[in-house]
């Protein structure tokens, strides 16, 4: 069979659609539509396949200028079209749960719909909008699912939750008493669904997907359903089918452990991965820029990234990252003209350099490490809590204050800091503590915290990284401070931050302190972050 005379098989409207096709299905709504687009421009540029790859798009009043920007993605590429679907009539009546969420709206629930909406076809292959692919997407179209009617990616969240810290309660209590799971490992992503639509038409006639989700306020929307309706019925696929780089999927046993060292095949951009413009994060540098950049929505994206990125700050914050994007926009403002053979695209590449450079630099450095973490600690690299598995020794966990004094005056001061008069630990009498502590525990704890007082009053305050990272170079070392200072702090503290591995933990108070240009600073340098204490 040819692509020039191909075996018609079904039927979707006007148009025939041959029996080889790769039929993929999303749902958005206008605020997802550019993240759609990216997603529609990595699936061409992986297709090696030779067949016709229909993509159907579910929403309610996309509005016809979007829909125009979609279709001109597969324009001129005779194996691809782009189908829309509105599905305003077809959840008419019903109210769907989104309260929880501000970034959730209704067209979460459309895959629900996909069975019923596609009668003529035996195989759909559902995606989120805020993928990217890095393969080709018809060897997993043509996977076997095992008799099964849904095919899926275990939650890497929870997988990571469950094997670290374990769950709570509350949320056992709802995988086992509310969706009637076996297994709470075996919840899955909703992101990625390889449907048996026949199979699942037999188990669910028309509308009964929707009865469901409107019975209750599912917590976890369209997932908790599916994950109810389809409990014991899916097939599992390799995390690198949906793949979202928490880098603590390292941490996991095997079989997830082999899973997780596999070359991602789709990225997918939820929990540990921030939406693109969120954050200049390596995946999205190395995997959804250089792809945004080629589509009509580049110009809506970067004007997120922009917000996100460059939002208004205090003035005391110059010299921070705000000011050096607004020295690079200069820059590009007062160049010569680009030389007529230079495409828009190339100069879309050009400004997206910077972040993509330093985030790819940030990854390599991760990636090139990791081996010799894995075999050290026995497929383990000391991330949360778990080094007593790997140990039957007892764990060594422990603060080290680097200044005594602050420059807040808490009156509830657990280290009545705001007592104390300027002290400094001295650098060189703390190597020695560390070298003594890394001898007796052969270089292994669970966590250790620099903090004070203040520790970013300590002008030194590097030359801990490197003396804590050089005696415990696989223990989780956290700087913890009020963030008053982190907007202040020079390119030398976060490249060291990045280069020993050190995690910025700000405690989160209710004044007026600039957290979220801290945040953004460690993102730009590749620097892990947490609010100390869940304060945020």
């Amino acid at each position: 069979m040819t692509l020039q005379e191909p075996k018609l098989h079904k039927q979707h409207g006007d148009a025939a659609i041959p029996e080889s096709s790769c039929v993929l299905a999303f749902a958005v709504d206008t605020g997802h539509a550019p993240l759609l687009g990216v997603l529609i421009q990595s699936i061409i540029d992986h297709a090696a396949s030779t067949r016709p790859y229909h993509l159907m798009v579910l929403h309610t009043a996309l509005p016809p200028r979007i829909q125009q920007q979609l279709t001109h993605i597969a324009q001129g590429k005779p194996r691809f079209s782009v189908r829309f679907l509105d599905v305003t009539t077809h959840i008419s009546g019903r109210s769907f749960f989104t309260a929880n969420r501000q970034d959730l709206t209704e067209a979460a629930y459309y895959r629900l719909l996909i069975p019923q909406l596609f009668p003529e076809h035996d195989r759909v292959l559902y995606l989120d909008a805020d993928m990217v692919v890095a393969t080709d997407v018809a060897a997993l179209f043509d996977a076997d699912m095992h008799g099964q009617p849904l095919a899926a990616v275990r939650d890497s969240e929870r997988l990571i939750t469950h094997f670290s810290t374990g769950l709570s309660e509350g949320l056992r209590a709802f995988y086992q008493s509310d969706l009637h799971l076996a297994d709470p490992q075996d919840y899955f992503n909703s992101g990625l669904l390889l449907m048996d639509l026949a199979h699942m038409r037999a188990l669910y006639p028309t509308g009964a997907l929707l009865d469901i989700a409107c019975s209750c306020e599912w917590p976890f929307h369209d997932q908790d359903i599916l994950n109810y309706a389809f409990r014991g019925q899916v097939h599992y696929l390799p995390l690198r089918w949906n793949y979202n780089g928490n880098p603590a999927l390292f941490c996991l046993p095997e079989p997830y452990l082999a899973e997780a060292r596999q070359e991602p095949s789709i990225y997918h951009f939820f929990g540990y991965l921030q939406k693109p413009w969120a954050a200049p994060q390596a995946l999205a540098m190395a995997h959804f820029w250089p792809v945004a950049v080629r589509t009509p929505f580049y110009d809506e994206l970067a004007r997120r990234q922009r917000q996100t990125l460059l939002a208004a700050r205090p003035q005391k914050h110059q010299g921070g990252l705000r000011q050096r994007f607004i020295r690079l926009k200069q820059a590009w403002q007062d160049k010569p003209p680009p030389p007529a053979n230079e495409s828009a695209v190339e100069r879309r590449l050009a400004l997206q350099a910077t972040l993509r450079e330093t985030a790819l630099r940030a990854e390599a450095d991760a990636q090139a490490d990791l081996p010799r973490r894995l075999d050290v600690l026995g497929k383990t690299d000391g991330r949360l809590a778990r080094l007593m598995r790997a140990t039957p020794r007892t764990k060594l966990a422990f603060e080290m204050d680097v200044c005594g004094h602050c420059n807040l005056s808490c009156q509830g001061c657990a280290h009545f800091s705001n007592l104390c008069q300027a002290q400094m630990t001295d650098p060189r009498e703390a190597e020695t503590w560390f070298a003594r502590l890394g001898e007796l525990f052969q270089g292994e704890a669970e966590f250790i915290h620099l903090m004070g007082g203040e520790p970013l009053l300590h002008p030194q305050i590097t030359d801990f990284f490197a003396s804590a990272r050089r005696h415990f170079p696989y223990a989780r070392i956290e700087l913890v401070t009020n963030g008053v200072l982190l907007p202040e702090q020079p390119e030398s503290f976060w490249l060291a931050c990045r280069a020993h591995d050190i995690t910025v933990c700000p405690t989160q108070y209710p004044i007026a302190v600039d957290y979220a240009m801290g945040q953004a600073l460690a993102a730009f340098y590749g620097v892990a972050f947490r609010y100390y204490m869940d304060s945020d």
